[in-house]
């Protein structure tokens, strides 16, 4: 009896003792979750700091992107531009095996002339030995003796037979192909005269304008001037021995000889 009286006075520490374990028990689960909440708030903000560098990263990359589809374009324009000289250098190349075609047939005709005049006189020297033994007496012509006409006369272009040579074929001048022929039309200047009066300067600034991208940089127009001088004033064998005088075929000539102004 005296336990029980005991243990009904000590009621209270019967309940007491199971809330402290209860409130020591939920304190030891509540510093367990805050340490955990604690540690995924670290990696969520571990993991923000890395989507931003992915963001950065991303957005580097799409600027990179669109700086190589710039250089792309660019050079696809390039890449035009190239093949578009490239047909001009063609078309003069072939203008330019066109007239070597020419000028060799030219050349062998010349060839064949010659023959023909060396057997005429072979023909004329066995005649005449023949009948040195007869005296012949000469009989006076009345008529005057003719001038002999100078290989290719000055004449100006459109008059006569130079009327199949028109003063707007810049491809007669020495560099000047159907693509420069072109570009100087584009840009005004359509005729020898116009051509004669510009200076050095003003050829290259012409040649050298943003919009040919520098495709005319290595073409030296130094001599254009005086070759187009020349053709302007008609004196074509001037012009002929201009050009020829380093050696090489006179372009000129052998536009005349095409034309059938001048024989080969």
């Amino acid at each position: 009896m005296d336990i029980l009286t005991n243990m009904c006075q000590w009621w209270p520490l019967w309940w007491i003792l199971p809330a402290l374990l209860g409130w020591l028990l939920g304190r030891t689960m509540m510093m367990k979750w805050k340490t955990r909440t604690e540690e995924l708030e670290k990696e969520l903000a571990d993991w923000k700091n890395r989507h931003a560098k992915l963001e950065e990263e991303l957005a580097a990359c799409r600027t990179r992107s669109a700086e190589l589809d710039s250089d792309l374009a660019l050079e696809r324009g390039r890449i035009r531009e190239t093949e578009r000289a490239n047909k001009y250098l063609q078309a003069d190349l072939d203008d330019a095996k066109e007239k070597l075609e020419q000028a060799k047939k030219s050349a062998k005709s010349s060839s064949s002339s010659a023959s023909t005049l060396a057997s005429t006189a072979a023909a004329a020297t066995t005649a005449s030995s023949s009948f040195s033994s007869a005296p012949v007496t000469p009989k006076e012509d009345p008529t005057p003796p003719k001038p002999t006409p100078s290989s290719t006369e000055p004449a100006p272009a459109g008059e006569g037979k130079w009327a199949k040579l028109k003063s707007n074929n810049m491809q007669i001048i020495e560099g000047i192909g159907p693509k420069m022929d072109e570009v100087l039309n584009l840009n005004g200047i359509s005729s020898w005269s116009v051509l004669a009066g510009k200076s050095l300067e003003e050829l290259r600034t012409l040649l050298d304008q943003d919009k040919y991208d520098g495709k005319y940089k290595i073409i030296d127009p130094t001599d254009w001037p005086a070759q187009a001088a020349l053709a302007a004033k008609g004196d074509w064998d001037g012009l002929i021995k201009h050009q020829s005088d380093d050696g090489s075929a006179s372009k000129a000539e052998a536009v005349l000889i095409k034309l059938g102004i001048r024989n080969a």
